[in-house]
């Protein structure tokens, strides 16, 4: 039987990045607590003494990651289909209502992985805040993904 030979897709370079801007509100940010099922009262309740202590109501990590890991197939699944494969976020600051962040990711390297027929992609990620003028880091987090390339030609 002869054996399936595996075309490679075409890549995104080293050093593609992409980002948007990300505001909530504090509605925002008790909704989407809410929707993530995170109960905490730093994320719903101002006169908790918790959340006082935290300088008030802040965003939860999972609706944060889940808005920030959304960026990564929004962008890709612009040049064919993507798979994640791992993931790991970490928060420096605390997500605070009506702050300007920007949240980035950058490709950091890939290579060729026949056995997935696709590109193994690492990401570097970032959330930083842009309201204080010194791009403050908030979050640092990396992927890793498997990008199949333009319409899925990875030969499958």
């Amino acid at each position: 039987m002869e054996a399936l030979e595996l075309s490679k897709p075409r890549t995104l370079p080293v050093g593609h990045r992409f980002s948007q801007p990300l505001l909530l509100t504090l509605e925002d940010i008790i909704a989407g607590a809410a929707f993530t099922g995170d109960a905490n009262p730093l994320h719903n309740d101002p006169q908790n003494d918790h959340t006082k202590r935290m300088g008030g109501v802040i965003a939860s990590g999972s609706h944060v990651t889940g808005l920030f890991t959304a960026m990564i197939p929004t962008e890709f699944s612009k040049y064919g289909p993507m798979i994640g494969a791992q993931m790991t976020v970490k928060f420096l600051r605390p997500i605070y209502p009506d702050t300007r962040y920007e949240m980035s990711w950058a490709v950091r390297d890939y290579e060729w992985k026949s056995k997935l027929g696709g590109y193994l992609y690492r990401l570097a990620g970032t959330i930083e805040d842009r309201d204080d003028g010194d791009d403050l880091l908030i979050v640092r987090a990396d992927a890793d993904i498997v990008f199949y390339g333009e319409n899925g030609e990875s030969g499958r």
